[in-house]
């Protein structure tokens, strides 16, 4: 599920969540998406609909937020 970072995280061919949430616990969404793998189908849900399907072309890994994250922060 995407919400905010949609659009970005679509044509950026990627998907980011942070690791916790605003209180510093485990944040649901990034414990799901660690579960990520190389060929895993991903569905992009976005508004209560599928967007898109996509495939995984790598398996979770940690990264820093992409900057056009950051902006929209």
């Amino acid at each position: 599920m995407q919400n905010a970072t949609h659009g970005e995280e679509l044509s950026g061919g990627y998907m980011w969540s942070p690791q916790k949430d605003k209180s510093g616990k485990k944040n649901h969404a990034y414990e799901r998406m660690a579960t990520v793998k190389v060929g895993d189908k991903i569905y992009s849900c976005y508004d209560k609909a599928i967007r898109a399907v996509g495939i995984a072309t790598s398996n979770c890994y940690i990264a820093q937020q992409p900057h056009e994250l950051q902006e929209k922060n």
